[in-house]
């Protein structure tokens, strides 16, 4: 029997391998709904604050990019040497299935004839018993008593030929149970369940190349918004430096901010007097004798209408903005 190599391979599998962490579609989706998309500031210093915060949410989306081209690589390298190793091991079982096969005829062989020496026990006894007795007539000058029986077969050698047959065939069982003692055969069921893992592991690249395609338009959309507000930064501090500020203008807006911070002041005063006394007196409930006067009524009611004038106009003016920008964004 030729000599055989003794191949020991181990398949092991742990479930960290197969945990990960998909970024789905909804969840970039809603982090798009929460991060403003544009502000529309005052031309001062907001916009100059608003180009920091949009730079540091570039940086973290272009590291959170190359991370997941990092896990898409190592997912990559993975499904490459379990393929190989998948090919490997079915290249092993059917070299394996061969062998079995070719071991499980010649022990049918085998078998076959040590039940035919089990049968013909009787048979080799009784020709030893004619053995002995020929050598004991010869010996003593007798005659040979031959012994027959019919439908059986006689001839010399026939029982040392069977017994070295027989203890090849132990030979060769325990030559086989020594070269597969260490063999490691892999079931069906445990190769179904690598050929689903591969599976499930493409499937997880195909959701992060996606994922990935998806942020590098997300990054490129804000790319362009990131220049098109730096080139509007840029155009409103020419338009700043550029302009030119009536001197009696600027005095008279200064005078109005005056008095109308000393009126401010005045009530601020007022109120904080009324609240002393209702500290001092402890009598439960706050009471308020005089009420507000027609100036200072006059001038509340002024601040309202200015601040919500201002705040109105803002906001048309940052919905105007917005329109404005997705009509040139369906434009491109």
């Amino acid at each position: 029997m030729e000599p055989q190599t003794k191949l020991q391979y181990s398949v092991t599998f742990d479930e960290r391998d197969y945990a990960f962490s998909t970024d789905s579609t909804e969840a970039i989706a809603s982090d798009d709904e929460k991060s403003p998309t544009f502000q529309k500031t005052n031309l001062s210093s907001s916009v100059m604050g608003g180009e920091g915060g949009d730079a540091n949410s570039d940086s973290s989306i272009s590291t959170s990019i190359l991370d997941d081209a990092d896990e898409i690589k190592a997912l990559k390298r993975k499904i490459n040497e379990l393929e190989s190793r998948n090919k490997l091991l079915e290249y092993e079982i059917e070299k394996v299935n061969l062998c079995l096969i070719h071991e499980r005829n010649k022990n049918s062989k085998l078998d076959k004839k040590l039940q035919f020496v089990k049968d013909n026990q009787d048979v080799f006894i009784k020709l030893k018993e004619a053995y002995i007795n020929m050598k004991y007539n010869e010996a003593a000058g007798r005659k040979m008593i031959e012994i027959r029986e019919k439908g059986q077969q006689t001839w010399d050698g026939i029982l040392c030929r069977a017994c070295i047959d027989s203890e090849q065939t132990r030979r060769q069982l325990a030559a086989l149970q020594e070269t597969y003692k260490g063999a490691y055969i892999v079931r069906p069921f445990q190769l179904e369940q690598l050929l689903n893992t591969v599976k499930c592991l493409k499937d997880t690249i195909d959701k992060r190349e996606q994922t990935w395609s998806f942020n590098a338009e997300r990054d490129d959309r804000l790319r362009i918004q990131i220049e098109t507000l730096e080139s509007e930064n840029s155009t409103l501090r020419e338009i700043l430096k550029t302009r030119q500020i009536n001197p009696s203008e600027d005095t008279f807006a200064y005078d109005t901010s005056n008095s109308e911070l000393s009126m401010l002041k005045k009530i601020i005063v007022k109120y904080e007097k009324k609240i002393r006394e209702f500290e001092n007196n402890n009598t439960g409930a706050l009471k308020i004798s005089n009420s507000f006067n027609d100036k200072e009524k006059r001038q509340i009611t002024h601040l309202m209408s200015k601040y919500l004038t201002r705040k109105r106009g803002k906001s048309l003016e940052s919905k105007s903005y917005k329109e404005n920008e997705n009509k040139s964004q369906i434009n491109k």
